[in-house]
């Protein structure tokens, strides 16, 4: 895997903040006020919740397959559901309590 690049934004004009991921699973965030973009993690399919305060994203093969979450700051990545499926797309919940993701069983 390689790693992230660098990259760079122009601000937006517009409040809040966005999570994108680029051709080589990195995971980014982007301020569109400031347009400051930081590295956050490996993975794809980042979805931020609707508090601002984490984000859920897959990681694919081995141990670390499954749906993970991590806070904004990068602290704290933790893994919620794994196993050898194909996870994909998952999405916060408007009140942040859940998060749906598309299953796909071996077999």
């Amino acid at each position: 895997m390689t790693g992230p690049v660098a990259i760079t934004a122009q601000p937006a004009d517009l409040p809040g903040r966005i999570v994108f991921q680029d051709g080589r699973n990195n995971i980014y965030l982007y301020d569109l006020e400031t347009g400051a973009v930081r590295w956050l993690t490996n993975g794809f399919d980042p979805d931020i919740s609707a508090d601002g305060s984490k984000v859920t994203f897959v990681r694919g093969g081995g141990a670390d397959n499954g749906v993970w979450t991590i806070n904004l700051d990068g602290s704290n990545a933790r893994k919620l559901y794994g196993g050898g499926d194909i996870m994909r797309s998952p999405k916060w919940s408007p009140d942040d309590k859940w998060i749906v993701f598309s299953h796909q069983v071996n077999g």
